[in-house]
């Protein structure tokens, strides 16, 4: 049987899976083709140096992507959590 514990990390697990699915959905209309590539390279936990060489640009580009895309994941996840908490 669940204790209550469980079915509160369950609960949260799913929620942050719900949060991650709808961000990519959304970023994915509002970032460059480059970028989203980065990101879903960086979920399957694909190295740097393997991304950069995947994508042709250079490491340091690679890390200047990144932030773009972190900060309109971090953007988006604000508003999320503003319109579905309650």
């Amino acid at each position: 049987t669940f204790e209550n514990n469980d079915i509160e990390t369950l609960i949260q697990s799913e929620w942050d899976n719900y949060l991650l699915k709808t961000v990519i959905e959304i970023v994915k209309g509002k970032l460059s083709e480059t970028s989203f590539n980065i990101l879903l390279l960086d979920l399957q936990g694909v190295p740097s140096e393997e991304i950069a060489e995947q994508l042709g640009i250079k490491v340091k580009s690679l890390y200047v992507f990144r932030q773009r895309v972190k900060q309109t994941i971090r953007k988006e996840v604000e508003a999320l959590r503003e319109n579905l908490e309650f």
